[in-house]
């Protein structure tokens, strides 16, 4: 993509229509323009005449007393020049729209991504399944970094379901109207009463929370002492998988069955319509969250997100946008379900960068053929090819 076009990109149409500009800095310093909008600069050396910033000249406004100081050395320099030079003052300007024009995020950035989910991952997330465990223990090559990541999610859960411990038992516990009729309904086996089933649904999550704590502080311990030479073989194994991701499980029970008896009350404190109403928004939320952070952990799986080898190749990657990435990442994760790559194998023989243009067929698992489906039948050549 040429310069000329992204910068044309980077501008606002206040910026187009000779307003305010979109940058958010740029001065003259009497040598040459700086920009730091998007981190692109360039300084040009005092007397040169002044180099362009990184995007042109369109992107960068001189003040108005500094025409004789960006040329000064055509003439070989000069007292009007250098007097000119050392009066210009550094000229900030700050984005200040809050509207995203370029639509770097729109409404149908997660629904593209829906194609890559099953039917179980709309009602929970696919780093509760075993595809995530598997991804994850061959893409860390790393024994120590593997079990560093376990071990600072035990300590992550640990503090979330402290947290929501106290809060279920403050509820079950305390000495509320509400919450005195549901401990009597529980007691006299009321089972056509609504506080009885929200007692029975928080009584459960104490326990599944209970649970959760014993388990991922065990496993906290457990994990914890493995060396990092043997971290892989005994966190890859079945075993190890299954310990690792057990406190993971009863977390999500734990959570559902606290989300459960907060719905079941609102059709006591509430009127039933307001009740229905803020049940269909609970329900909408819900999916939608499961379905966004489903999508987002699929791309990482089938992209190689996990791994250590780059997806893009650097320099074709500094030359996207936003959107370009996205659909640049989809495309490469649509290609490796549409293959069939098994899980070692990604990690293992991994694709070639998409972008790469000078490289070893050696050192990659993909072939020139792929690279080109991956992009749409679109090349880079700008490494000579």
């Amino acid at each position: 993509m040429p310069l000329g076009a992204v910068a044309a990109a980077l501008r606002s149409p206040l910026d187009r229509g000779g307003g305010r500009r979109d940058s958010a800095v740029s001065y003259n310093d009497g040598g040459g323009v700086v920009d730091d909008d998007r981190g692109g600069s360039s300084f040009g050396a005092g007397g040169g005449g002044g180099k362009k910033g990184a995007f042109g000249p369109s992107l960068s406004k001189k003040p108005k007393h500094s025409s004789s100081s960006s040329g000064g050395g055509a003439g070989g320099g000069g007292s009007a020049s250098a007097s000119a030079s050392s009066s210009a003052k550094p000229r900030l300007v700050q984005r200040t729209s809050s509207v995203d024009t370029r639509k770097d995020v729109t409404h149908l950035t997660w629904a593209s991504l829906l194609g890559l989910l099953k039917f179980r991952e709309y009602f929970v997330t696919v780093d509760h399944f075993s595809i995530w465990r598997r991804h994850l223990s061959w893409a860390k090559e790393d024994g120590g970094q593997l079990r560093t990541l376990m071990t600072q999610k035990f300590s992550t859960n640990m503090v979330f379901m402290s947290l929501l411990l106290g809060a279920e038992l403050n509820v079950l516990f305390n000495s509320s109207h509400i919450t005195t009729q549901m401990r009597q309904d529980m007691r006299d086996s009321n089972h056509g009463s609504i506080e009885f089933w929200i007692g029975m649904c928080i009584t459960t999550s104490v326990v599944l929370t209970l649970f959760t704590l014993l388990s991922t502080f065990t496993a906290w311990g457990m994990v914890s002492v493995v060396s990092d030479e043997n971290a892989h073989c005994v966190l890859r194994s079945s075993i190890g998988q299954y310990v690792c991701f057990l406190p993971s499980r009863l977390i999500l029970t734990a959570i559902y069955s606290f989300l459960l008896w907060m719905v079941m009350f609102l059709f006591i404190l509430l009127p039933k319509f307001w009740s229905l109403l803020l049940l269909a928004c609970v329900v909408a939320l819900f999916f939608h969250i499961v379905t966004v952070f489903s999508a987002f952990g699929r791309l990482i799986l089938h992209s190689g997100a996990l791994g250590t080898s780059r997806i893009f190749d650097p320099d074709f990657e500094r030359e996207l946008l936003p959107r370009g990435l996205h659909t640049s990442l989809l495309f490469k994760a649509t290609d490796e379900l549409r293959k069939g790559t098994s899980v070692t194998r990604q990690y293992r023989e991994p694709s070639r960068p998409i972008g790469q243009v000078d490289h070893d067929d050696d050192d990659y698992g993909a072939s020139d053929d792929d690279d080109d489906d991956l992009l749409g039948g679109h090349s880079d050549h700008r490494g000579g090819g």
